[in-house]
């Protein structure tokens, strides 16, 4: 009997065939001839903006790009321009910089071209588009960070979104979040990271000004057919059925490029998965010493060692790491396999480290010693650890779209499953106009919920506006528990499902109004697998 990962791995292997018939068939048809140039082999960080008032502008239209070494690829993409400066359209927008107590000001203009790129939205009504800002605690109410009712199409809107006092310093990012429409914006390339405050000048002021390295892993090929290929594949491991060869994750637009360290050097790595859909599991090869300090934005209570065998990185989560410059020689960041997950194949290589010689760099003699000892302010670790300490609020959330009763299912608040290609929350679709959860703000409340995963394959759970404590997964403790992305494991079998146990507390009056969770691989969302949250004094 093949098991369902043999299924999965025989699959993959069919699926190159298929792939290889299917792009040549598109070639053949409707594919432009596009001109490769040489990829830059050094990693080059996106352009900066760093806010300190007035207004960003920021436009989402098709444009041709250097994308994997091609020019000329046209996709829908962000420009923008701040303080009479403009950055030009990329598959790596700029990086918008900003920090605690600031409002965000930004004035998004949406140009897309929902038919002439790789996967058209199939629906009318889906054809707009919004800013999600994924991680921010800010309020959900427009003008801010609402992607229920704001919907941009011809006119510009402007949002001003108020980042708090206290806010978590860290990686963030922004991208769209039209339902309908989400892989169709992201896997084009609209995505980009949002950076709050300095971190180490913050928690580790003897590493702060070390060189710091972005890097945006994107799954997709914004090339025609590349996004149909793409969607194809996340149903396709859904069916457990053959699927096409995965496309190639790039690093800020650029395949497999190279960072250059000093042997004994400490560099910052800001890494985001964000892309449409792919799981990572990041890792280095050989390892070196790369310790972490933050992961989806939020300080973690002490450093943590990058392990070995990786780290799990769903689509949307955020690492970040203090690496120190290894001897002379070339080490790979690696993706190791996530079997029943689409991920990309293992020991998929994303970028190198180029480590060289051992120049007396100030930076070389900065000892690792501080990461050792933790945060330099414990109490700024936000949300703190005592928020989901408390007992669990005598009234829980009020669920109107409540589990299915099935046995198997007792103990479970929310069931992740899906049926004819449809991704459903508790048995249900996503309807925008239906409210499925109400909660209450207040500092002596915190929620449990248990999420069930009743399919074979990963799924990523993602809330907007605020963090939660992971409690366990399938009943093990994870490094690193404040998070805003976190995986759900397929089922153990067709009797038990998979379990992420979390807790939440609600904690700021700004939090009240509508928004939503959900699974983060976008063409789940897309096809049903979100729903609608209230929060109320």
């Amino acid at each position: 009997m093949i098991t369902r990962i043999e299924h999965w791995r025989i699959g993959r292997i069919m699926g190159q065939t298929r792939r290889l018939a299917v792009l040549c068939l598109v070639a053949g048809a409707t594919l432009p001839v596009f001109s490769q140039s040489p990829t830059p082999h050094e990693l080059t960080n996106p352009e900066d903006i760093w806010y300190d008032g007035g207004n960003i502008e920021l436009t989402a239209s098709r444009k041709a790009i250097e994308w994997n070494g091609f020019s000329g690829v046209r996709t829908n993409v962000y420009s923008a321009h701040y303080k009479e400066k403009d950055y030009a359209a990329s598959y790596a927008p700029p990086t918008i910089r900003a920090n605690p107590g600031n409002t965000l000001n930004l004035r998004l203009t949406s140009q897309i071209d929902y038919q002439g790129a790789q996967r058209p939205c199939n629906d009318a009504h889906h054809q707009y588009t919004n800013v999600h800002y994924h991680g921010f605690e800010v309020s959900p109410r427009a003008p801010q960070d609402d992607v229920i009712s704001i919907k941009v199409t011809n006119q510009p809107y402007q949002y001003a979104v108020v980042l708090p006092p206290g806010h978590p310093e860290g990686m963030f990012w922004y991208h769209p979040h039209p339902h309908g429409c989400s892989f169709f914006e992201v896997n084009g390339g609209l995505s980009g990271i949002l950076i709050v405050g300095d971190i180490l000048k913050r928690q580790y002021p003897e590493l702060a000004g070390i060189k710091e390295r972005i890097l945006l892993l994107k799954d997709g090929d914004p090339r025609p057919a590349g996004g149909r290929l793409l969607e194809e594949r996340v149903l396709r491991v859904a069916e457990h059925a053959d699927e096409p060869e995965p496309d190639p994750i790039t690093v800020n637009g650029m395949s497999k490029p190279a960072i250059t360290m000093q042997t004994g050097e400490k560099q910052f790595f800001r890494i985001g998965n964000v892309g449409a859909d792919s799981f990572i599991k990041l890792a280095i090869d050989p390892p070196v010493k790369a310790r972490i300090v933050a992961v989806d934005g939020m300080a973690t209570a002490k450093e943590l060692l990058l392990p070995g065998e990786g780290w799990l990185m769903p689509p949307g989560a955020r690492l970040e790491m203090v690496v120190e410059g290894p001897a002379p020689g070339t080490y790979k960041i690696i993706s190791r396999e996530v079997p029943d997950a689409v991920a990309p194949p293992s020991g998929t290589v994303l970028a190198t480290i180029e480590a060289q010689g051992d120049r007396a760099l100030r930076a070389n003699r900065l000892s690792m010693q501080a990461l050792e000892q933790g945060p330099r302010e414990p109490s700024a670790y936000y949300p703190s650890v005592e928020e989901f300490q408390a007992p669990a609020a005598p009234e829980g959330c009020d669920i109107h779209s409540k589990p299915p009763t099935d046995p198997k299912f007792q103990g479970c608040t929310f069931v992740f499953s899906q049926a004819n290609r449809q991704f459903l929350i508790n048995g249900l679709a996503y309807d925008e106009n239906r409210n499925d959860v109400t909660c209450k703000i207040g500092h002596d409340r915190v929620y449990d919920w248990t999420l069930c995963n009743d399919t074979g394959e990963h799924h990523a759970f993602h809330i907007h506006q605020i963090h939660f404590d992971v409690v366990d997964i399938n009943g093990k403790p994870i490094d690193a528990p404040v998070r805003d992305v976190v995986d759900l494991p397929p089922q153990i079998d067709e009797d038990h499902p998979g379990t992420t146990h979390i807790k939440m507390s609600f904690q700021h009056e700004y939090l009240a109004g509508k928004f939503v969770f959900h699974c983060h691989m976008l063409t789940h969302e897309d096809k049903g697998m979100m729903m609608n949250i209230e929060l109320v004094p």
